[in-house]
C-alpha cells in the first residue's frame, strides 16, 4: 500500500521547530519526493527514508524554501555512487540553476538526471505508468509557475477475498485469481470465479497543493480524494494578510476539503509566527472535522 512521510511542514523563514516543505510518497514501485527544502537529506536520514530509493523528485516552484535542499541531495546520490536515473519534474528555470551549480562545483555525475519541464500555464497529466499518473494543478502564488500535483493510481490487480479460500489453496491460485482468471479443476469445471473470490481496493487518491491563495474551483478536480495535504500559512484572523501574500488560511484549507468531500485533510506550511499548532486545527476542524497537522516524521499508511 502507498505510504506518505512528511520531512518539512514549514514555511520560507527559518525555525528551530520545522524544516522547510518536504514529503516523501513511497508506491510499490515508485518512490516520489515532493518539494527539498533546505535540510530535507539530514530529514531524510532522521526518518528513514532511504535517498538511494529515490525514483522521482517533483519541485512546485522555485521559491527557495521548496527547492534548495535539491543541490546538496543531487550530490549526495553521487558521492553514494548512485547510477540509476533520477526523474525531475520542475519549472523550467531550474534546468538553468542546476547547470549552474555543476558546472561551478566542477560535479560530474555518475547518474543521468531526466529533467522535464511542468507544463506553463496549463494543467495536465504529465506521468503515467502502468500503476499511476500525477497530473498538475496551477497554483496561485506570487512567483509563476507554481504548481500542485494528483496522484492518482490506476486500477491494476485484484485483491482476494482470502477468507473465502482453503488454507492450503497453491500460491499459483491467488496468483490466478488475482490477474482474474478463473480456476478450473483438470477436467474444466469452474472452482473458483475470479468475480466471486476478489475484488478491486479502492484507487488512491491524493492531492498536494503548493503555496497558494484559496482556490475553490479545484474542488471538482480533487473530488473524493482519499488525502488532501494543503497548506495552511495563517490562521483565520490573518486572512487579509494570506491574501496579499498569496497564501491560505485554516479555514481556506477546510473550505476546500469540505467542498471536494475529500476523506481526510492534512494541513501544512506552517508561518514561523507559530509555535504551538493546536488552535490553526481546531479552526481547521471547525469547518472539516477529519483534519490534522502535518507532524514531520510521521508515516501515514493509505
Amino acid at each position: 500500500m502507498p505510504t506518505l512521510k512528511i520531512l518539512g511542514t514549514g514555511s520560507s523563514t527559518p525555525t528551530l521547530l520545522r524544516c522547510p516543505s518536504a514529503i516523501s510518497v513511497v508506491f510499490p514501485h515508485k518512490h516520489i519526493l515532493i518539494d527539498c527544502g533546505e535540510n530535507t537529506q539530514i530529514q531524510m536520514l532522521k526518518h528513514n527514508v532511504k535517498a538511494s530509493k529515490l525514483d522521482m523528485i517533483l519541485i512546485s516552484h522555485l521559491h527557495p524554501d521548496h527547492y534548495l535542499g535539491l543541490f546538496s541531495l543531487l550530490n549526495s546520490l553521487n558521492v553514494n555512487h548512485r547510477t540509476k536515473t533520477l526523474q525531475l519534474f520542475a519549472p523550467a528555470d531550474l534546468l538553468d540553476l542546476l547547470r549552474l551549480n555543476f558546472k561551478v562545483s566542477q560535479a560530474i555525475l555518475n547518474y543521468h538526471i531526466d529533467f522535464q519541464a511542468l507544463p506553463d500555464e496549463k494543467e495536465e497529466i504529465f506521468y503515467e505508468d502502468e500503476w499511476i499518473t500525477i497530473e498538475n494543478m496551477q497554483m496561485q502564488h506570487r512567483i509563476k509557475p507554481c504548481n500542485g500535483f494528483l496522484i492518482q493510481e490506476k486500477q491494476t490487480r485484484r485483491n482476494i477475498y482470502e477468507t473465502k479460500l482453503p488454507n492450503n489453496t497453491p500460491p499459483q491460485t491467488y496468483i490466478d485469481l488475482k490477474n482474474g482468471l478463473d480456476i478450473q479443476d483438470e477436467n474444466g469445471n469452474v472452482l473458483y470465479k475470479a468475480e466471486e473470490y476478489t475484488y478491486f481496493p479502492p484507487k488512491i487518491k491524493l492531492a498536494f497543493f503548493a503555496d497558494t491563495k484559496y482556490l475553490p474551483h479545484l474542488a471538482d478536480k480533487i473530488k473524493n480524494a482519499h488525502i488532501l495535504y494543503h497548506e495552511a500559512t495563517f490562521e483565520d484572523a490573518l486572512e487579509e494578510k494570506a491574501k496579499n501574500t498569496f497564501h491560505s488560511t485554516t479555514k481556506h484549507a477546510g473550505m476546500l476539503a469540505k467542498n471536494a468531500n475529500v476523506e481526510k485533510l492534512i494541513i501544512s506550511h506552517f508561518s514561523a509566527r507559530y509555535r504551538s499548532l493546536d488552535f490553526l486545527l481546531e479552526e481547521t476542524k471547525s469547518i472539516f472535522p477529519n483534519s490534522y497537522l502535518a507532524i514531520e516524521g510521521e508515516e501515514i499508511c493509505l
